[in-house]
């Protein structure tokens, strides 16, 4: 089935002030990175790219933009954070609440 989709830009998605993912439903790390923003209570939004038909110019442009093409692809405030690995290495040396902090996206910090 073909899907009508409303948004066509990369703009359309990925925006300042919030967090956004990338995410495949079968994959386990697009899990782990959303089980990290549940816990740290961040508000995100996400999309399942194989649940969901996007634009081919969208993720060509998220995968330009990012330099990855794996997923998931986390977007805090309009920048490329990285996948999962770089997620849990943010969180690790606190530099995720810095670029949080600089969004101001709220936060609870767990250990």
């Amino acid at each position: 089935m073909i899907m009508n989709f409303l948004n066509t830009k990369f703009e359309d998605y990925v925006k300042p002030g919030e967090v956004f993912i990338f995410s495949k439903s079968y994959c386990p790390y697009c899990d782990v990175a959303k089980v990290i923003f549940n816990k740290l209570k961040v508000p995100f939004k996400c999309y399942e790219c194989d649940e969901v038909e996007l634009p081919d110019s969208v993720i060509l442009e998220v995968q330009r933009r990012s330099g990855i093409m794996s997923y998931p692809n986390i977007w805090i405030d309009g920048k490329s954070l990285g996948g999962c690995d770089s997620l849990k290495a943010a969180k690790a040396n606190g530099s995720l609440y810095k670029l949080l902090d600089e969004a101001k996206i709220s936060y609870q910090k767990y250990e």
